[in-house]
Parts: structure tokens; C-alpha cells; sequence
């Protein structure tokens, strides 16, 4: 209840808390959308998305990688 729902055109795909079926990571992924909420504001969400990038660049050879905040 009061939590943001992530949404496309087929419907939900995710919260802060939980993430739908059809959006799961496989061995097949080749592309992702990770979004990482600021719920106190911006500060520190830089940090985090550069971490996320490297994490998937260092440990599942992720390329092309890039950040945009709004």
C-alpha cells in the first residue's frame, strides 16, 4: 500500500519491494533497466548506479553501460 508500481505497456513489472515474473534475469538476458529509488532525495543515488555498473561490468561482463537520474 502507498508504494510506487513500475509499469509498461503489458502492466506492472515491479516495486521497491518485489519484481514480476516476466521481468526475471536469465542466462539469456541481454539488456536491463535497474532502477534505484531515492526516497530522501538524490543524494547518494549517483553513487549507487556507478556501483551497480561496475558490479555488472566486474561480475557479468556488462558493456555499454549507462546512468541517467530524473
Amino acid at each position: 500500500e502507498h508504494m510506487p508500481v513500475i509499469r509498461d505497456a503489458a502492466g506492472g513489472i515491479g516495486t521497491p519491494t518485489s519484481d514480476h515474473e516476466r521481468t526475471k534475469m536469465g542466462i539469456d538476458t541481454c539488456h536491463i533497466l535497474a532502477i534505484i529509488n531515492g526516497y530522501s532525495g538524490s543524494e547518494g543515488l549517483q553513487d549507487a548506479a556507478d556501483m551497480t555498473i561496475n558490479l555488472l561490468q566486474r561480475y557479468a561482463s556488462a558493456e555499454k553501460c549507462s546512468s541517467w537520474m530524473f
